[in-house]
């Protein structure tokens, strides 16, 4: 009997084997780093939204920080952030507030009456509230959609 040509069964079912066993393992971890990979996208834009909204406003405030340039309105059941602002001989308004799940913003010329159903939207949040002190400080809140809260504190001139 000729042991060279002779294999046994095991000798082709055990590499088989090994080989399913790897590309399984293979495929559920791909699956897994895909879904942690999701997760941590999701919870990224969400929080990077509710972090650059409030940068945004805080350099919207900058740009036009004057005596008597900001203020904040309570109109409709909300409170809207008012930064007023003069370009050339026209005055205008800049409204930033929180409508429908969005910070807005809408920029009207003096005089002009405020629809604030046509705001532009700038992020996605869950909450956004502003507050101003008697010592012209103004404080915003915002909640994004996971839940977690940012918060700045601007001076006024």
């Amino acid at each position: 009997m000729d042991h060279k040509n002779h294999r046994h069964f095991i000798d082709f079912l055990f590499p088989l084997t090994l080989f399913l066993i790897f590309a399984s393992l293979a495929v559920i971890i791909i699956l897994l780093a895909t879904n942690i990979y999701q997760e941590t996208n999701r919870n990224s834009y969400y929080n990077d939204n509710a972090r650059l909204s409030l940068t945004y406003v805080t350099e919207k405030i900058h740009q036009n920080n004057s005596e008597g340039c900001i203020k904040i309105l309570n109109k409709d059941n909300m409170n809207i952030l008012c930064i007023s602002h003069s370009m050339k001989e026209d005055s205008y308004n800049t409204y930033i507030y929180y409508k429908d799940g969005y910070i807005k913003e809408l920029f009207l010329k003096e005089g002009v009456t405020a629809d604030f159903n046509f705001g532009r939207n700038i992020a996605p949040v869950s909450s956004f509230s502003m507050e101003m002190t008697e010592a012209k400080i103004l404080s915003f809140f915002c909640i994004d959609h996971n839940g977690q809260q940012y918060h700045t504190v601007i001076g006024l001139k």
